[in-house]
């Protein structure tokens, strides 16, 4: 099943303005969930023929990486008696001064 809007151009109102590369991603991201099996970004654009440089993650796995080295910068250096104690190392207490880390994301 192909999902996209009628016409090809930005839809724009007076409150939302939808980029056309949005509109493909989120084209790409029905197609999918809707195959719900993993597929490269090339296949999800053929198959709703879109272009094919929509949804380059190339450097997706960098990202992830650094998420998986900032978690054990945390968990490597914290011990059960640590927080038993309530006494962080200096690296993880500096992280949570920051008013930022407490906010939630919406």
């Amino acid at each position: 099943m192909r999902f996209r809007r009628t016409e090809r151009v930005p839809v724009q109102n007076l409150f939302v303005h939808i980029p056309a590369k949005v509109d493909y991603g989120m084209c790409a991201l029905l197609a999918l969930a809707e195959r719900g099996e993993p597929a490269t970004a090339q296949v999800l654009a053929q198959s709703q023929g879109l272009p094919p440089n929509i949804g380059a993650a190339e450097h997706l796995q960098d990202v992830w990486v650094a998420v998986r080295a900032g978690l054990r910068r945390v968990l490597d250096t914290v011990t059960l008696e640590d927080v038993i104690r309530g006494k962080l190392p200096r690296s993880v207490a500096k992280l949570i001064e920051d008013p930022d880390a407490w906010a939630p994301r919406r």
